[in-house]
């Protein structure tokens, strides 16, 4: 976890890491970036995604949609109004970051592996 902390604290470690740990280790990397809201850092992430697909469900919590019975640990539940802004707060944040990075990867044609983008259940505008 130390090594998460570490290497989301700068972006050009982010791009270090990225390059030198197992691939497996790429989306603790994207979680600890997302939750610590480092958008260089996911930006980094993404450029350099070694799978053709992401999905942003599986790295955060989905902020429109019904939430599924059974799994309260996985779905926040809002104890204020200040806790549900927080959160569209951040999650408007984060797919606009990816977005941005994705389009922006697609332009100039970097060595990204990543091919679709799934922002379901985000606003994305």
């Amino acid at each position: 976890m130390l090594l998460l902390w570490l290497g989301m604290q700068d972006a050009s470690l982010t791009s270090r890491a990225r390059d030198t740990v197992p691939q497996s280790l790429c989306e603790p990397l994207l979680i600890a970036a997302l939750q610590m809201d480092r958008d260089r850092s996911v930006e980094r992430l993404v450029a350099g995604w070694p799978w053709q697909r992401l999905f942003l469900r599986n790295y955060v919590p989905p902020m429109f949609g019904p939430r599924v019975p059974g799994c309260c640990q996985r779905y926040p539940s809002y104890g204020n109004d200040l806790e549900m802004c927080e959160h569209m707060r951040r999650g408007v944040k984060q797919t606009t970051c990816l977005a941005h990075t994705f389009i922006e990867c697609l332009k100039r044609h970097t060595g990204t592996k990543l091919q679709y983008l799934d922002l379901t259940g985000y606003p994305s505008g």
